[in-house]
């Protein structure tokens, strides 16, 4: 509401300023009706074309302008239809010549947008996403052995490298590879996990068996519900992390 009486208002004074001739100040401009036409109203897009508004601005404020013009039309203390009909009627074809001017602007917005959507940067290939998981996969092997020689020392304790090295790995691979949002494998609690575990809930992928955890917290949950797939390379991976550390309340 702030920001569409401030459009207003400036829109406003620059059409009584272009009506009445510069110099005027705010305080000595007074509002009338017959400072609404549509040279005046030409002197508003001539200053924003000299100030280099984006269009999207440009849109907004006509738009503004407009519920404005509207109000005028029919402000029961100014009663144009009623007490000065030419007025109005003056006012409804600026009104009309505005709402003109708006859809040249909404065609314009358009436009911008298909723009910038075709500029864009395109989703990584599926044979992208792959090379990076596999390469990734090296590193991450790597840390799950010192996750399994740490086990065998009896040491408990994870370092908060190799535990966020982790959770980007297993999140990369879960969003990436399965098409899941990121706070799905964030939101996954180790409790989740081992019901899951416990209930042996599999299903068979292209005749692999996989590990079904649903995941109660996430954004869609009402809606429909979120189930992770896990293969025995993940489960396997899943036994070293929380057979090795304490569980956090997600993995």
């Amino acid at each position: 509401m702030d920001m569409i009486l401030s459009n207003v208002t400036k829109g406003a004074y620059r059409m009584i300023v272009s009506a009445y001739g510069e110099g005027i100040s705010v305080q000595e401009s007074k509002f009338n009706t017959e400072a609404l036409t549509i040279r005046s109203y030409q002197s508003i897009l001539d200053f924003q074309d000299t100030h280099v508004y984006s269009v999207k601005t440009k849109l907004n404020d006509t738009k503004d302008f407009i519920k404005f013009l509207k109000f005028v039309n029919m402000d029961i203390d100014l009663q144009l239809r009623v007490k000065n009909t030419s007025e109005y009627m003056r006012i409804a074809c600026l009104l009309e010549h505005m709402v003109n001017v708006r859809q040249g602007l909404e065609t314009g917005v358009t436009k911008q947008h298909k723009t910038e959507m075709n500029s864009k940067r395109m989703p990584t290939k599926l044979i992208d996403v792959e090379q990076v998981i596999t390469v990734a996969k090296e590193e991450f092997d790597k840390t799950m052995q010192r996750i399994g020689s740490m086990k065998e020392d009896a040491v408990k304790i994870l370092t908060k490298t190799m535990v966020a090295f982790i959770n980007r790995y297993i999140t990369a691979y879960l969003c990436l590879g399965q098409g899941h949002r990121v706070g799905e494998p964030e939101n996954l609690k180790y409790r989740e996990y081992l019901l899951a575990l416990e209930g042996e809930r599999t299903c068979n992928v292209s005749g692999v068996p996989h590990l079904v955890i649903n995941v109660a917290d996430q954004k869609t949950a009402a809606t429909h519900d979120c189930r992770i797939a896990l293969n025995s390379y993940w489960i396997n991976m899943m036994i070293y992390i929380t057979g090795t550390c304490a569980p956090a309340s997600s993995v």
